[in-house]
Order: C-alpha cells, then sequence, then structure tokens
C-alpha cells in the first residue's frame, strides 16, 4: 500500500504544470478555438471539412516537437475524429484544456 501511495506521490511530482495539466475526458461538450487550450492551430486536418487541426508549434507544444512528426489537435468531446485519427496512425501524445494532442509522422519525411 505505501509503495503505490509513494509511486502516486513521485508520479505527481514531475507532472508538467500549464497547458498538459489536464486528463482525457471532455472538458466542454462544445467546440473552443485552440489557443483557449494554449495551442496555437493551423488548418484543419485531414480536409477542411473536419474538426482537427495541425498544430503549430509554440512553448506549450515544445517538449512534444520531434523531427519527423508532426502535431494536430481535435477537440476532447469529438471522440469520433480522434479514434479516426487513430485509426490512421496518429498516437496520443497529450491533453490540453478542451484539445487532445496526437502525433503523426510527417508525410514529407516518409
Amino acid at each position: 500500500m505505501s509503495a503505490v501511495l509513494l509511486l502516486g506521490v513521485s508520479l505527481t511530482a514531475c507532472t508538467t504544470k500549464g497547458a498538459l495539466d489536464y486528463g482525457s475526458e471532455p472538458t466542454t461538450s462544445n467546440y473552443t478555438e485552440p489557443y483557449v487550450s494554449g495551442l496555437r492551430a493551423g488548418k484543419p486536418y485531414p480536409s477542411a471539412e473536419d474538426v482537427c487541426q495541425t498544430i503549430e508549434p509554440n512553448k506549450a507544444t515544445r517538449e512534444l516537437d520531434k523531427a519527423g512528426f508532426f502535431l494536430i489537435g481535435c477537440p476532447k468531446h469529438e471522440r469520433g475524429a480522434i479514434a479516426d485519427r487513430v485509426a490512421e496512425g496518429a498516437s496520443i501524445v497529450a491533453q490540453s484544456r478542451h484539445w487532445t494532442r496526437l502525433q503523426l509522422p510527417d508525410q514529407a519525411s516518409l
């Protein structure tokens, strides 16, 4: 029991404060602009009709920027869109306030 408590305390101590302080459960059932969650949106992804957006690098995403990958974000309450992106090969890498951040291989690097 105390080992579990210590593990929980040590994991909490390593948690990044700020834009990554959120879980995967939706924090709203309404659409909010990415900037409300600390993200800089690029364009809709994968097409103009989609709710997911490419995410431009900024201070909140710096730790997730990796060569050969790009970030997209989807509103957390859009579980179908998130599932579609995961089915296409995206990996969930972080949670922002109202958005889930996913990472995809950069098509230009393939």
